[in-house]
């Protein structure tokens, strides 16, 4: 039955790679992971090196802009709302675009944008993970942890699944993919594996594009330009691009109400030769921990096609991480 399943789900992942002419994360993934299950036990990849560049614990980091980080939440209250006085006595559409990244910031309850980069340097993430196909969904439990480094680009991350792909959860499948700050290492069934390298590009990709950025964009060198407003499912979006010299853009789609990051747009080149890819990453299910804003689910798309779910169910955040998670098994 699972041998079923899993020529069925590739033989799927398979179709969406000559559709679309590329492959999503979350496609190559399980592309890599079913096609591994059903073939022949082959040797391990080799343990990873160390990421010669990533440092080995994150650096303290410079205040982007000056604001109490140490005061209760009442007193960071007060003086969001008097910030907010001072933003609204201009109409919206008259804010510069760095304007605008700061009205975001104090939606997400930050008061700068250092009191924010502090609660994200470390986190742990669990939860429920989907995978979409049009035979079915494939479903498992994730967990996430991170540590942010001076830029993105040292950023790492680690992504543990453990697929339901039989009833016996002794028989579950366990998968891992990591960014170590430099490189892209892979891990099945506590076993190194080549990561499939649409995925370990489009994995990276992930990693130094997520709605967070944006409270990062000083550090990154970025410059940020306002597009407008664009109606984007069914509603009007406020459009923030963010551009960073080693990275590209990338484009936030802000609520004008609410002023949360309803969804990020950027584009991934996969394949030499390939057409780029563009991924749209959703958010909503806002969830208040530990005094800031994070989204209870976030869903991921590829040119417009559903291709994972992600569904929160706890984090912590300021967690201190050993190195060797980011450095091996």
């Amino acid at each position: 039955m699972i041998r079923q399943f899993c020529a069925h789900a590739t033989s799927e992942v398979n179709s969406l790679v000559k559709r679309y002419a590329s492959l999503a994360f979350a496609a190559a993934m399980v592309l890599a992971i079913l096609s591994q299950g059903v073939a022949i036990a082959q040797e391990p990849a080799p343990k990873p090196a160390p990421a010669a560049d990533a440092p080995a614990t994150a650096p303290a980091q410079t205040p982007a802009q000056t604001g109490p980080t140490e005061a209760t939440q009442a007193e960071r209250d007060a003086l969001l709302n008097e910030r907010l006085k001072q933003i609204s006595a201009k109409r919206p559409q008259d804010w510069s675009a760095e304007v605008l990244a700061e009205r975001v910031a104090i939606a997400y309850r930050g008061f700068n944008f250092a009191q924010l980069k502090k609660v994200y340097n470390t986190g742990r993430e669990e939860g429920r993970i989907t995978i979409t196909t049009t035979t079915g969904d494939l479903g498992g439990e994730y967990t996430r942890r991170h540590s942010t480094g001076a830029k993105m680009t040292l950023d790492r991350v680690r992504l543990d699944i453990i697929f339901e792909t039989s009833p016996k959860p002794e028989s579950h499948l366990r998968y891992s993919l990591t960014y170590n700050g430099a490189s892209v290492w892979a891990a099945q069934d506590q076993r190194y594996t080549t990561p499939d390298p649409a995925a370990g590009i489009a994995f990276k990709a992930s990693v130094l594009n997520d709605y967070t950025a944006l409270f990062r964009y000083q550090d990154e060198g970025a410059t940020l330009k306002r597009l407008g407003v664009k109606r984007l499912q069914g509603i009007d979006h406020e459009v923030l691009e963010m551009t960073r010299p080693e990275i590209g853009s990338m484009r936030f789609f802000i609520s004008p109400k609410s002023y949360k990051i309803l969804h990020i747009e950027y584009d991934v080149t996969l394949g030499e030769g390939q057409a780029p890819v563009v991924f749209r990453e959703s958010y909503s299910e806002w969830k208040v921990l530990q005094e800031v804003l994070v989204p209870g689910r976030r869903k991921l798309r590829q040119n417009d096609v559903l291709v994972q779910t992600i569904d929160l169910n706890s984090a912590t955040y300021g967690v201190t991480l050993d190195d060797n998670v980011f450095l091996q098994l």
